[in-house]
């Protein structure tokens, strides 16, 4: 790999640790968490339409999920990142969920001209991945992804990069899925390895929450991101989500965030999620 390839790639793991900003690997993960828990029926109740029958162990209880994403960071310079998502899921042998996933990501920067008005620039991504994962009666979960992205930075060459995790947590839903009665929690750490540029990163996501009816569950979020390699920095967000099944088998999924760790210190930092999931 080139000098310019480690620099454009350098650029993207920026973006998605000093500015908050989610790298297409942890969006995987965040979406595994989403659809493995529906399955489980762990922040609500998950109502197949059983529009579609199918007598074969290797593919069961199918899902689309349409999802976008939204990232706003300021400081010195403005970054907006748009992403458009497309995943497919299913559970196969032995419950096993496996899901694969299509990403189009758009970067916009404008950056101070020193007295020459604004520069702009605008970069593209497209990223592919697929996960397995494993949930048990226990609450016990493990899993495993991996994802590809080809992406064009602008002023930088197109380089490819590639990331491969492990992730083992823990999902439950506790009680009656009734107000006040009922309780969840879905937490997972996640080990991931950037092939490309061999550099490891650790990703804790936890969600809590309550589910108000079997329809309808509310939740709170804390994530932190931090770099294995010397010298790494610790970065963590917070915030909160819902999820609701608004007709029979289609959940909406609203989610944001801002960042409550960040050293860069950013005046204006959010990120927003969401999606709608249909399924079979």
């Amino acid at each position: 790999m080139n000098a310019s390839s480690h620099a454009a790639f350098a650029v993207m793991l920026v973006f998605a640790s000093a500015h908050g900003i989610d790298n297409f690997h942890t969006q995987m993960s965040k979406i595994l968490h989403e659809n493995v828990s529906l399955n489980c029926d762990i922040c609500i109740e998950g109502v197949p339409a059983e529009l579609w029958k199918s007598d074969s162990p290797w593919l069961r209880n199918p899902g689309v999920g349409l999802r976008f994403n939204e990232a706003h960071w300021e400081r010195s310079s403005q970054v907006d990142v748009y992403n458009p998502m497309l995943d497919v899921n299913f559970q196969t042998l032995d419950g096993i969920d496996v899901g694969l996933i299509y990403s189009h990501s758009i970067l916009l920067e404008e950056t101070p001209g020193f007295g020459f008005g604004r520069f702009k620039r605008e970069s593209h991504a497209d990223s592919v991945g697929v996960y397995v994962a494993k949930h048990f009666n226990c609450g016990f979960r493990a899993g495993a992804a991996y994802s590809y992205t080809t992406d064009d930075f602008g002023s930088f060459p197109q380089s490819d990069t590639s990331g491969a995790s492990a992730t083992i947590g823990f999902a439950r839903s506790f009680g009656e899925q009734r107000l006040g009665r009922n309780v969840f929690i879905d937490t997972s750490a996640n080990f991931v390895y950037y092939t490309t540029v061999e550099a490891w990163d650790f990703l804790w996501l936890a969600k809590m929450g309550q589910s108000f009816s079997d329809r309808f569950g509310a939740y709170g979020v804390f994530n932190l991101y931090h770099s294995l390699e010397r010298g790494g920095r610790p970065f963590a967000e917070a915030g909160g989500g819902l999820q609701a099944q608004i007709v029979r088998s289609v959940t909406f999924i609203l989610e944001g965030t801002t960042p409550v760790i960040d050293r860069s210190k950013p005046d204006i930092a959010f990120q927003f999620r969401t999606a709608l999931h249909w399924r079979f």
